[in-house]
């Protein structure tokens, strides 16, 4: 079952961030901060613009986590330091990480390895 979770129109950034998540929703790119205001989750969105020009996929980084146990809820972080490593991980290019191949030449030392002539 699902709980309620109240939105709000802002948020500071020096406030405890339970979490931050970047989604694509029908065609645009939304920033969903979490956070806690008197006992109770709030969020607050953020629409971030059209979700082509966005190189990263979504992504979701944590600030806090809840006790399973008690109940409570312990954050480590803030809104501006979850805002910050959004920023890092929006402009990474995970494809410039990647070793370029060749896919044909591949093949043929593939083919030629196997004794195929073409």
């Amino acid at each position: 079952m699902s709980k309620l979770i109240f939105g709000t129109s802002y948020v500071n950034f020096d406030e405890p961030c339970l979490l931050l998540t970047e989604q694509n929703f029908n065609g645009r790119r939304v920033q969903i901060i979490r956070v806690m205001r008197a006992d109770k989750a709030v969020e607050f969105r953020k629409d971030l613009g059209n979700e082509k020009t966005f190189i990263a996929s979504s992504f979701q980084i944590p600030g806090g986590v809840r006790d399973e146990v008690t109940g409570k809820f312990y954050i480590e972080h803030t809104v501006g330091e979850l805002v910050d490593i959004a920023e890092a991980l929006r402009e990474k290019d995970i494809k410039k990480n990647m070793p370029q191949r060749n896919l044909l030449e591949e093949y043929a030392r593939t083919l030629e390895s196997r004794g195929v002539v073409l």
